[in-house]
């Protein structure tokens, strides 16, 4: 009597736990690619002139990137015009921009499979997480790649 109830114990929870694996292997895969379909696709309305969540967030990306340069600037560069010497370069950097794009005049084709845009970026020099010595109106000579690899 007692052997009866535990087996019903341990057999339930397991034909449960099959039944739910069952359905997540075969329900699952069309319930998620539904749910990343109705997210990811850009969608808009002609009649009212709204964009949907995820063509608001295509259009106008809500991050802001931060890009850092660093250069080699040749030091002596009328020694190695007139003179023919070896060029001596110091690194400075980081000179750094803020990049945010957007894109604008956003057009989709009848069918709405294809939309086309214009892609709008736009730079700002960020003083205070540059150099100390950085400026926006450093002049700074930069080797010619092509040329340094042609005389080596």
């Amino acid at each position: 009597m007692i052997g009866i109830p535990c087996t019903i114990l341990v057999a339930l929870p397991s034909i449960v736990t099959l039944i739910l694996g069952l359905l997540g292997i075969f329900v699952f895969p069309s319930i998620y690619k539904s749910i990343v379909y109705s997210i990811l696709v850009l969608t808009h309305d002609d009649y009212e002139g709204t964009l949907g969540l995820s063509t608001q967030m295509f259009s106008k990306p809500p991050m802001i990137n931060q890009m850092k340069f660093y250069f080699f600037n040749i030091t002596n560069m009328d020694e190695i015009i007139y003179e023919g010497s070896q060029a001596r370069v110091n690194e400075i950097g980081p000179y750094t921009y803020m990049e945010s794009e957007d894109k604008r005049y956003l057009q989709f084709t009848e069918d709405g499979d294809q939309v086309f845009y214009e892609n709008y970026k736009k730079w700002i020099y960020r003083s205070d997480l540059s150099c100390v010595n950085c400026d926006y109106n450093d002049i700074v000579t930069l080797p010619n790649a092509p040329q340094v690899v042609i005389h080596i």
